[in-house]
């Protein structure tokens, strides 16, 4: 198990559980955490003008249902995001 820091939440890699290797928790008190599973995939679009990107989560990624999870993530973030992912990061 690996984690990885981004701004406002961890990616943590789950490599001993293949349905669902992958993990975001968001920084608070909660401790909220989203299992991603091995059917989804990240979506991305760059915003005009900016050092930021949208980028989309869907659970699975065979369907045209919108996506489930959607944040804003830099550049250097999403260059980190593509690195460490063992899911599909596209843009």
């Amino acid at each position: 198990m690996s984690k990885h820091e981004f701004e406002g939440f961890t990616v943590e890699l789950i490599p001993e559980c293949e349905s669902v290797p992958m993990n975001i928790t968001i920084d608070n008190a909660a401790g909220f955490t989203i299992e991603l599973p091995k059917t989804g995939a990240f979506h991305f679009v760059p915003l005009t003008n900016s050092a930021v990107n949208v980028v989309m989560f869907k659970m699975d990624n065979e369907t045209t249902n919108p996506p489930e999870i959607s944040f804003h993530l830099s550049n250097d973030g999403l260059e980190k995001l593509k690195e460490i992912s063992v899911l599909p990061v596209i843009g």
